[in-house]
């Protein structure tokens, strides 16, 4: 089953990332500039994943009894085999190209930057991420989708209905607090927010930045433990979901790894 809190856990690995390197004097302002900035474009992928999904769970939250064996669970059922397909992701939201440029540039300016940092492994966790084929960003979306898809397949009963409307309503809280995280991160960087964003503040308060970003790893922590663990039960402010492969499958088997991006 699906781990509910694999979107935050995602969106809270990219703060702390800049966060540690944040912290390394040894980085001059100029590279962390090049590093913030590529993790700003990385969350703008992430952020454009995530929300082609949320906007379908937010329909399945609000079907009622009523919706049983109708037309609106059809067209639901339609939207999660569009975004399950690769080529929504290759063609329409161009998702796959995207995703294969930041590997490029990660690859070219960003690893020879973090290389030498202690925390190099996890740098290179960030790199699976943004794999056009079976990163960590596709395969979460698709782990979703794929259980939405069997849930709804063969719906019939209210029992059924309402175990697919908790789940979106689990997925959708989840997705909102990552999405509130990127959301954040994005506008402290680029200072949309009003204040001084972190590409400008670096060249006069280093430490402001550092501290900036911790406040933001303290605000998605505290997103996290808003999760009631026992029984699974939710509160206020919950998190997301799991790791699983990403294609197109309406059979009770987890979707197959690989295929083109």
């Amino acid at each position: 089953m699906p781990d509910d809190n694999q979107f935050q856990a995602l969106s809270s690995q990219i703060l702390r990332m800049a966060h540690s390197v944040t912290t390394q004097t040894d980085v001059p302002n100029a590279d962390l500039r090049r590093v913030l900035n590529f993790l700003d474009k990385l969350v703008q992928v992430v952020d454009q994943a995530f929300r082609g999904l949320y906007t379908i769970l937010v329909d399945i939250k609000l079907l009622d009894d009523g919706d049983i064996g109708s037309g609106q669970i059809q067209s639901i059922r339609r939207d999660l085999e569009m975004v399950s397909a690769r080529s929504w992701y290759r063609d329409v939201e161009e998702i796959c190209s995207r995703l294969h440029h930041l590997s490029d540039s990660y690859g070219q300016n960003i690893a020879p930057i973090v290389g030498g940092l202690a925390q190099s492994n996890e740098w290179g966790e960030i790199f699976q991420l943004m794999d056009e084929h079976e990163g960590r960003i596709i395969r979460i979306v698709g782990e979703s989708v794929w259980q939405l898809k069997n849930l709804l397949a063969n719906l019939q009963t209210t029992d059924e209905l309402t175990q697919a409307r908790q789940l979106a309503e689990r997925r959708g809280e989840a997705l909102q607090t990552a999405l509130q995280d990127l959301t954040d991160f994005h506008s402290r960087i680029l200072g949309l927010s009003g204040s001084v964003g972190f590409l400008e503040l670096l060249e006069t308060d280093r430490d402001a930045v550092a501290a900036q970003l911790q406040v933001l790893i303290d605000n998605s922590d505290r997103r996290i433990t808003n999760i009631d663990t026992s029984g699974g039960a939710y509160v206020e402010g919950n998190v997301s979901v799991t790791d699983g492969d990403f294609v197109g499958n309406t059979q009770n088997n987890p979707p197959p790894t690989g295929g083109n991006g």
